[in-house]
Order: C-alpha cells, then sequence, then structure tokens
C-alpha cells in the first residue's frame, strides 16, 4: 500500500462573514473606511428625505392628536369624540411604528469584530444607491475553512481529522489545514460559483436556471480548517491536497477488473 493524496479544487473563505447590503434605496451619508472595525460601528448610513418628511409629518400628527384628546376630557361632548381621535391616534402610531423600522435599515452596523473589504471606491457621500447594492464585506481574519470538491472515487479514503493543505492559486507555498467535515451525500450544487468551468474553475456543471447549477460528475463536499489566513483577506481560489488512507494500486486494479468481470458476464 502507498500513501494517497487525494487532491480537489477548493476555496478558502472567512469562517465568519458579512457582506453590507443596502437594505433600502436611498442617497449616502457616510461609509467606512476600509480596515479593522469593532462591533456595532456604523458601516454604511443612508437618507431618504421622502422618508424623513413622512417621519415628521405622522410624529406631528401624533403630537396634535395626543393633545386633542387631552382637550377633549374637558368638554361635554368629549366622550364621543374620544373614540374616533384615538382610532385616529393608533393608526398615526402604526404608521410611525412603520417609518422607524425603514429608517432603522438606513443604518448598517458591524456585526461582529472584523475587517471591513472590498469597499467600492466610487462611492463618496451624497451618491444615490439603489437597494441591494453591495458596498462592502466584513471578515473576522482569524478563522479561515475551506470548501473542496472531492471526487466520489476518492471520497472513501478521507476522515475527520486528515492532515491536509492548501494551495491559492498564483502562488508557491501551501498553508497546512486540516479536514473538519466530509459531506455524506453528492453535492446537488457548487456553492462557490468561482470554482465553475464557467467562472474560470475548473469544475464542469450544469445550468438549471440563472442562479442554479449541478455539477456534472458526482463530488462530495469536503471542508477544511486552515492554520493560517491566505494571502489576501479574501476568498481565495485553488486546491487542496489530503491525506487518504493508503492504498495498494494492485488492489485497485485487480478490483475494477473484477467489477467489469462480473458485469460482461451478466451477473
Amino acid at each position: 500500500p502507498l500513501d494517497w493524496q487525494v487532491k480537489a479544487p477548493a476555496v478558502a473563505r472567512p469562517s465568519q462573514e458579512y457582506t453590507g447590503y443596502a437594505l433600502q434605496s436611498g442617497q449616502l451619508v457616510s461609509l467606512q473606511a476600509p480596515g479593522p472595525v469593532a462591533a456595532g460601528t456604523v458601516l454604511m448610513q443612508l437618507h431618504i428625505p421622502a422618508l424623513e418628511a413622512r417621519g415628521l409629518q405622522v410624529q406631528a400628527s401624533i403630537e396634535s392628536l395626543n393633545r386633542h384628546l387631552g382637550g377633549l376630557s374637558a368638554t361635554p361632548t368629549g366622550s364621543n369624540q374620544a373614540a374616533a381621535t384615538r382610532g385616529m391616534l393608533e393608526r398615526s402610531l402604526a404608521i410611525s411604528s412603520s417609518v422607524n423600522e425603514e429608517t432603522a435599515q438606513l443604518l448598517t452596523k458591524a456585526p461582529f469584530d472584523g475587517i471591513w473589504v472590498d469597499v467600492d471606491p466610487v462611492l463618496r457621500a451624497g451618491s444615490w444607491i439603489e437597494l441591494g447594492t453591495s458596498v462592502g464585506m466584513l471578515v473576522n481574519p482569524g478563522q479561515w475553512i475551506v470548501e473542496a470538491y472531492v471526487d466520489e472515487n476518492d471520497v472513501s479514503s478521507l476522515d475527520v481529522g486528515a492532515a491536509s493543505s492548501f494551495l491559492p492559486d498564483g502562488h508557491w507555498s501551501s498553508i497546512p489545514a486540516v479536514v473538519v467535515d466530509v459531506a455524506p451525500t453528492r453535492a446537488s450544487s457548487i456553492e462557490q460559483p468561482m470554482l465553475e468551468l464557467r467562472h474560470g474553475g475548473s469544475i464542469q456543471t450544469t445550468q438549471l436556471d440563472n442562479r442554479n447549477a449541478v455539477p456534472t460528475q458526482s463530488l462530495y463536499r469536503v471542508t477544511l480548517q486552515l492554520n493560517n489566513p491566505p494571502p489576501t483577506l479574501k476568498q481565495t481560489r485553488g486546491r487542496v491536497s489530503i491525506q487518504g488512507h493508503s492504498r495498494s494500486l494492485v488492489w485497485q486494479a485487480l478490483q475494477s477488473a473484477m467489477a467489469v468481470l462480473i458485469r460482461e458476464s451478466g451477473f
């Protein structure tokens, strides 16, 4: 038996990452510069003039209705008007709550300590941003994982805890890693599009629709943990080399020959 190294295409990424999206269409007030940030830091703030005006209007309505309710208690017919006024006040309060929820979406804060990267250099204060626009990514540089896609003929020789390494594309030095999970079933899709052939990777896929594609061969997802981060603090494509079970090439050849013999003999 010989030591067996399983090689497969893979992508390294932070185990904790957050993409900052615009949850509303609005005007950019501020955008955090790239670099380290603490949890709670404002990454992006938007402004919608129409929403602000609506908030001021409904707040004025609430104050006016409250004053009116207070004055009704001093009049003989106040009790007759109070029910209608309370109904108007409840509707105004509901509108105010909706405005507050929309306003909260204009402020994007860091959910954890990390490094703010991939910030769009074109954006400036005053720029108009459409709903769903990505403005940057927050990554936790402390822990990185690798997602690899291994051929079904090789996955049975892999175990959790196996020594491994990850070689980023365009680099000569590998990063030590260890296997932390081996999927029990074949991959129904490639979760990292950059591994697909159509995006410069090596995995051939069949397109189902605009968003989903399935691999044309049977592949299993294997997750590894890197000992050190890759050279760049962003998703990095490369290849993994994983220590598999020792194999006898002669026995493997005999097994293949026996399988062909049984199939051809009709058993």
